[in-house]
């Protein structure tokens, strides 16, 4: 096992920022560190990330807010797709 004093003397390495969802319920998504809308219906919104794509399937569906960091869709979600790049 490594002492904390090993670990902070390693090099520093640069980490990613990922995209992260957060699903409350069947009515709310947020999504953080988002790369734009793909697509947007009241049935489907589609939205790029870190990793591909995330699909939002539901009825009633709407882009609550929205920021350069973060965007938040409400409605009646049925479904969350993640789609990575291959």
């Amino acid at each position: 096992m490594r002492s904390w004093k090993q670990l902070s003397q390693r090099p520093a390495q640069a980490v990613k920022p990922r995209t992260l969802v957060e699903i409350w319920g069947k009515t709310r998504v947020l999504v953080e560190r988002h790369k734009g809308i793909l697509a947007y219906g009241t049935e489907e919104i589609v939205v790029g990330a870190t990793f591909g794509m995330l699909r939002v399937t539901g009825q009633e569906l709407r882009l609550c807010c929205m920021s350069r960091e973060q965007l938040f869709i409400s409605g009646r979600i049925e479904g969350v797709t993640l789609e990575g790049e291959e």
